[in-house]
């Protein structure tokens, strides 16, 4: 398994990000309601079966870089968000078919995590910060 994503805006023919992780990278998936038309950011899950989730949104050209933080237009930013549960290890990530929620699978677990956009957040309290877990 690849240790880097690369992330393209094919429309430009240009690299947005280059992202590396120490650990393979084991799932990817975009969200289904971010991005496209209408100016909001996109946003990409992903996971490398350690106790993290990682969030990227990209800069959409307003400053807001989609986790509630001043960009500078550089293609966006990554935020890894640590899961609550001891010992769970992200395999997987699946993003609902409405964009509000992440469902997070271990091999025999799952976890539910909701992405809270609140502009009254705490400074360094953005992304998935309420999780839901489910022992299988």
């Amino acid at each position: 398994m690849p240790n880097a994503l690369w992330i393209w805006d094919v429309a430009r023919l240009r690299q947005v990000a280059l992202i590396v992780q120490q650990q393979a990278i084991s799932s990817v998936h975009w969200s289904p309601t971010r991005g496209g038309s209408g100016g909001s950011s996109s946003m990409l899950a992903f996971a490398t079966g350690g106790g993290h989730l990682y969030l990227w949104a990209s800069d959409d050209g307003d400053g807001d870089d989609g986790f509630g933080a001043s960009g500078s237009g550089s293609g966006g930013m990554c935020e890894a968000v640590e899961v609550p549960a001891a010992g769970f290890a992200v395999q997987q990530v699946r993003w609902s078919a409405c964009g509000a929620a992440l469902a997070l699978m271990d091999r025999d677990k799952f976890l539910v995590s909701f992405v809270v956009e609140d502009e009254g957040e705490v400074e360094g309290n953005s992304g998935v910060v309420d999780g839901v877990y489910f022992d299988g």
